[in-house]
């Protein structure tokens, strides 16, 4: 993704997947980070398995982190089984998580295009969300 992942394109996913209340709470943005996270895992994992997707959401949480700290997995005892990226963004305000939301995306769809390439990761965006990642005219070299 050449232009990066904005807090606008985030917004406009979260409201796609998760309705007009989806940004309206910490609660309802986790939900519908949830929901966005399970269908990148489906589709992307059709290509790269469920473990390559799995590797790469958890790379993509930890690039992240080096800008939002707060993301950081625990690294020990109970803290790792209870720690998930909803219920992490369930404590977050509603404000800030949404822009928090986008370098994670940004994160993540860098390496899937590292991995299979900008333009199959936005094909495969365009699919499943058309409205928020609309087709791009071909550059014409």
């Amino acid at each position: 993704m050449s232009e990066g992942f904005t807090p606008a394109a985030a917004r406009a996913l979260l409201l796609s997947v998760g309705g007009s209340e989806a940004t309206s709470s910490s609660e309802r943005i986790a939900l519908a980070i949830e929901q966005v996270w399970v269908q990148l895992a489906h589709h992307f994992g059709r290509l790269i398995g469920a473990g390559g997707i799995q590797a790469l959401q958890d790379r993509s949480v930890s690039v992240a982190a080096k800008r939002l700290p707060w993301l950081s997995v625990p690294l020990h005892g109970s803290e790792v089984a209870a720690w998930s990226l909803v219920t992490v963004f369930e404590r977050r305000p509603a404000t800030e998580a949404v822009a928090e939301l986008a370098h994670v995306m940004d994160s993540l769809l860098t390496l899937l295009g590292r991995l299979i390439g900008d333009a199959l990761v936005e094909t495969i965006l365009h699919e499943m969300w058309p409205d928020v990642f609309p087709r791009r005219a071909k550059e014409l070299a």
